[in-house]
């Protein structure tokens, strides 16, 4: 395996995450019992500080628990997308979740969407080619 330039812990994603243009990212993370979580993780404070999500891995405690008792080691974390602004980075969570239908599947771990904020127009990113239902095929 080829050694990275860059250290994004735990997340696969081909690309450096603590990147000037890049204020977060959504994620999902997927259980070797195949449930699954969408999320989002800010990567820069507003200072421009490197926010800590090398070894991030999630707020949800359900999801917490299992890594508990399954081993961190048995989960894939994900990057979904890479987004320049906040408000972007909310929305593009929401959009993710309603897209897989995670409230409403029992494989899912998320229970409730987060508020959405209007992103700004011309707002950049870059997401990853594979849905989130493609992923889940591919993983589980």
């Amino acid at each position: 395996m080829m050694n990275k330039p860059y250290n994004n812990g735990l997340w696969d994603w081909d690309a450096d995450l603590f990147h000037p243009d890049i204020c977060g990212f959504t994620y999902l993370i997927i259980a070797p019992n195949g449930r699954w979580y969408i999320g989002r993780k800010v990567t820069r404070t507003k200072h421009g500080k490197m926010a800590g999500y090398r070894n991030y891995k999630s707020s949800c405690k359900p999801l917490l628990v299992d890594i508990g008792k399954l081993g961190i080691e048995n989960f894939k974390f994900i990057v979904l997308g890479v987004w320049e602004h906040r408000n972007y980075l909310w929305y593009q969570e929401v959009k993710e979740m309603m897209a897989s239908d995670a409230l409403i599947d029992p494989n899912s771990y998320n229970n409730n969407a987060p508020s959405i904020y209007v992103p700004p127009k011309n707002t950049k990113g870059r997401r990853r080619d594979e849905s989130v239902i493609d992923l889940l095929r591919k993983h589980t």
